[in-house]
């Protein structure tokens, strides 16, 4: 009877781990010359937490600077600047994502078939522009809005919304302003994010430049 109490605690687990529901919250704030990210996790109505801070970055003619994650030491100087990351490191990424598609057969397709099962809570786009002349604010601001606008419009034909998106650009005529904040909530179930990893897995490409299982489809 012990076995059959563990099975039935185990096969319990595994279902309640399938119909939970993740929420997963994005923080961005760029103000002055530094920007600053976090990516908050929630299961079980918040019994289940996790937060990670990324380094703090700022943009630069160069490319990206990260700085170290260590605080400050005891001589009060302020953590370096450390890494800068440049057109040598965009070009590795995109290698990596084109080896990424090459592996998995309809990558693409997988993706937007797990988005179709994610809601959007809270979408929340706020920046503030100037760039001390009256008319380039304009333009700018019009562009900013242009590409917001895009944006959602995008994302709305793959995931629910279920708020209506809040966007809002500031004009700044008379000073020199860049500065923003994104606070977007999305959620979904683990069970849909399991099925996306297994049909990743089925369908990455075997050695022989085949896709494993690429014929089998799934519904959901």
């Amino acid at each position: 009877m012990g076995w059959l109490l563990a099975a039935g605690i185990a096969v319990l687990f595994f279902v309640v781990m399938i119909v939970s529901t993740v929420r997963i919250r994005l923080l961005y704030r760029r103000q002055g010359e530094d920007d600053e990210m976090s990516v908050h996790v929630r299961m079980w109505a918040g019994l289940l937490r996790f937060q990670y801070r990324f380094p703090q970055f700022r943009l630069t003619s160069e490319g990206v600077d990260v700085k170290e994650k260590t605080k400050a030491p005891l001589s009060g100087k302020k953590p370096a600047w450390f890494e800068t990351i440049g057109l040598k490191t965009l070009q590795r990424v995109r290698q990596d994502w084109r080896i990424l598609k090459y592996r998995v057969i309809g990558l693409y397709d997988v993706f937007y078939r797990f988005l179709r099962h994610v809601t959007c809570e809270r979408l929340i786009w706020k920046s503030h522009l100037g760039t001390g002349d009256a008319a380039e604010t304009g333009v700018i601001t019009g562009l900013a809005w242009g590409v917001k606008t895009s944006l959602v419009g995008m994302l709305g034909s793959y995931i629910d919304w279920l708020v209506r998106p809040r966007l809002d650009v500031v004009p700044h005529f008379q000073e020199r302003r860049l500065e923003t904040e994104l606070d977007c909530m999305i959620r979904f179930r683990i069970g849909h994010a399991i099925l996306a990893i297994l049909r990743l897995l089925m369908r990455m490409r075997g050695k022989g430049g085949e896709g494993t299982w690429q014929n089998t489809q799934f519904k959901a």
